[in-house]
């Protein structure tokens, strides 16, 4: 487990390593600018420290203070700029927290119940990554295109019956997730899940829609892990699994990915911390620049407005894939932070305009919201 979590987050890492840089072409957006971003070269200096204590979690047989170390790194890397929170990196470092080596009046069979704590954290992200599917949007959208590397090399008269298929993921990760905790039903969501996710590697790697390579690995992660936790039968001992000491971090770990995705639907928890992915239910943004606007702004931002339609727009998710190859953190905030540094060449709010797209999940055709410079929102 800790091999295969650590090479995970060093190879993520390394796929998106401008997203790990304090100088790069897409601004900073710390939650909380509490910690300052360390500047060249400590940025890479850092990174290189991350990359390092992965290295040492792979080969020690017991990496307690690699662990901790590579844990606490990462957390101010994030705290400088929380587009690093990506799913990905939520999942290796909370999952690495909990595999890591035995501690001090650990009990007998300490090893078994930290292992069941994995398998419902994996569980658990099949589960609301399937509930967050249900909604119109993907049923829309997402499902056929997900399919459509496979459609588009088909006869017509099969076509249908592979596009009516993406309808069914959601159901799919709901029953994975399930399966994978009652013990008749392992050995089916072991199956379905590794062929899931042999299929999305299909259908967003490079011989399908060839988009966000982070997640290429992550995939990849996920079988392992599946295999790792669920190759073999397993029984899970829930008593001993939220009893047995040491259990503070075991507890929060499975409170933070079991229960606190419910809280997204009532917007008081972050999507991609409920496994809000391939959902179509991210909020996005196009912002959109009159030509006088345009010499003010920095040059980074400048190279990536487009033209369409005749008017200059700036697609904030493909330039964040384009500049960190990894999407920004979808959430509000973040985009009034983008505002509220390119309105600095809009004094008189009505040369940018910022058009935002937050679906809803019932809800179609989506609305988008236009907002000006000077605006709260």
């Amino acid at each position: 487990m800790r091999l295969i979590l650590a090479l995970g987050l060093a190879t993520g890492v390394l796929v998106s390593l401008p997203l790990w840089l304090s100088v790069r072409g897409f601004p900073l957006m710390p939650r909380m600018p509490v910690v300052p971003p360390p500047p060249p070269p400590l940025d890479s200096a850092a990174v290189a420290v991350l990359l390092l204590l992965a290295l040492a979690i792979m080969v020690r047989p017991q990496p307690r203070v690699e662990i901790l170390g590579l844990s606490l790194v990462t957390a101010l890397l994030v705290l400088a700029d929380q587009n690093r929170c990506q799913p990905w990196v939520y999942q290796y470092v909370a999952m690495l927290v909990v595999a890591g080596p035995s501690v001090r009046g650990e009990p007998p069979g300490g090893t078994a119940t930290r292992l069941d704590a994995l398998r419902v954290m994996l569980a658990s992200i099949y589960v609301w990554s399937g509930i967050q599917k249900i909604n119109l949007l993907f049923f829309n959208d997402i499902a056929l295109w997900l399919v459509e590397p496979i459609a588009d090399h088909l006869p017509s008269s099969v076509r249908p019956l592979i596009e009516a298929s993406g309808y069914a993921f959601p159901a799919a990760e709901i029953f994975v997730g399930v399966g994978l905790l009652v013990s008749r039903l392992q050995r089916p969501a072991l199956v379905l899940g590794l062929a899931m996710h042999l299929f999305i590697l299909y259908a967003i790697g490079p011989l399908g829609h060839d988009v966000n390579r982070t997640v290429w690995p992550w995939n990849a992660v996920m079988m392992s892990l599946l295999w790792i936790l669920f190759g073999a039968p397993a029984r899970l001992d829930v008593r001993s699994l939220w009893s047995s000491r040491p259990v503070l971090l075991r507890r929060l770990a499975i409170i933070a990915f079991a229960v606190l995705p419910a809280f997204n639907f009532v917007g008081l928890w972050d999507a991609y911390l409920s496994w809000g992915l391939y959902n179509n239910l991210a909020l996005e943004a196009d912002i959109y620049i009159a030509p006088r606007a345009l010499p003010c702004l920095p040059d980074d931002v400048r190279r990536h407005v487009t033209r369409a339609n005749d008017r200059n727009v700036l697609h904030v998710w493909d330039w964040a894939m384009d500049v960190l190859g990894a999407p920004p953190y979808p959430e509000r905030w973040v985009y009034r932070r983008i505002r509220d540094q390119l309105c600095v060449c809009d004094p008189g709010g009505d040369l940018i305009l910022f058009e935002l797209w937050d679906p809803s999940r019932w809800r179609l055709p989506i609305t988008p919201e236009d907002h000006r410079c000077g605006e709260a929102w």
